[in-house]
């Protein structure tokens, strides 16, 4: 999209791959269809278990704060029987999925719609992840396996041919580095914690809209605990000259993560903000994979029986007191 604010030239149509009868274009856009499919798929998935426990409180639409998700986690574990452990642990791995799947659906929504528009080429949305699944440290993590969409050139950020003053190089840089320059003087540790401390108001206000205030603790602590994190990694190489890496640089990464994350874990679901994001699916339950599925197993109703519910759920009139 750079070229559109004039910093790049114009990109022309693709031509056919040679001994195939589908353009570049028509590829990239069944590509893209599949992961928005798929993303929209595991959004319903990983929303459902929170939306069927707890339909009128934490899984409710209505984007209020809805209860204390650590006494959930508790409610539930006296009621099937299962370790609170388990479910506070099931349900992390749900939120996990949906925040994932859910920012990559979006990008591969636009980036479907905007190649089908042939105005967009499909070099210009590459690869929105790296499949931070299987990210062995959390330098690994953040600086190649999740989202780089802060990575732009100073060129982008100022355009034009003025923009040729502040570089030659055509690499990427991050926004965050960019907005941090001043504090390089400052030792490496500090300078990686203002960068993570940057990530963390970023998100903070990001979540302002939908949780109507600033709810600065979780992520706070969330990012600036990866920065000590990345900052632990760095020194165990300088001690010992490896990097953290490998089956138990994974386990120490994602056990690192699961920790540090229990804050935002319970500002999300104790705000309502999952249930909330699942608006769709339980307003239109038609749209749902996931009910018609449970369903056809047998194990919920189906749409129209939801409906028939609600019905029967609104007082009609003459019937007040």
């Amino acid at each position: 999209m750079h070229r559109h604010v004039s910093i790049v030239g114009f990109s022309p149509p693709l031509r056919r791959l040679r001994g195939s009868g589908v353009t570049p274009y028509l590829r990239a856009v069944l590509y893209h269809l599949f992961f928005t499919v798929l993303g929209f798929f595991i959004m319903d998935l990983s929303s459902y278990p929170i939306y069927r426990l707890a339909p009128t409180t934490l899984g409710s639409t209505a984007c209020v704060p809805a209860g204390d998700f650590s006494a959930f986690t508790h409610a539930v574990s006296a009621r099937y029987g299962v370790p609170a452990w388990a479910v506070r642990f099931a349900l992390t791995a749900c939120l996990g999925s949906f925040t994932h799947f859910g920012i990559t659906m979006i990008w591969h929504a636009f980036a479907m719609i905007s190649i089908a528009s042939g105005i967009w080429t499909p070099e210009e949305f590459p690869t929105f992840t790296n499949s931070p699944v299987f990210a062995t440290s959390l330098n690994e993590l953040w600086s190649k396996r999740w989202h780089q969409l802060m990575r732009v050139s100073p060129r982008h950020v100022v355009g034009g041919i003025g923009a040729h003053c502040l570089t030659s190089s055509a690499e990427p840089q991050d926004t965050y580095l960019i907005i941090c320059s001043p504090l390089k003087p400052l030792p490496r540790p500090l300078y990686i914690l203002a960068i993570f401390a940057l990530s963390g108001l970023y998100h903070v206000l990001v979540y302002y809209p939908v949780q109507r205030h600033l709810v600065i603790y979780p992520y706070m602590v969330f990012y600036l605990a990866n920065g000590l994190g990345c900052i632990a990694e760095r020194s165990f190489r300088a001690a010992t000259g490896k990097r953290v890496s490998g089956v138990w640089g994974w386990l120490w990464t994602w056990t690192f993560l699961y920790i540090v994350a229990q804050p935002t874990v319970d500002e999300q679901y104790s705000s309502g903000w999952v249930g909330c994001m699942r608006d769709v699916f339980t307003k239109e339950p038609e749209k749902s994979m996931v009910i018609w599925g449970v369903h056809a197993l047998g194990w919920g109703p189906s749409p129209a029986e939801i409906y028939a519910q609600r019905s029967r759920a609104v007082p009609t009139a003459g019937n007040g007191a």
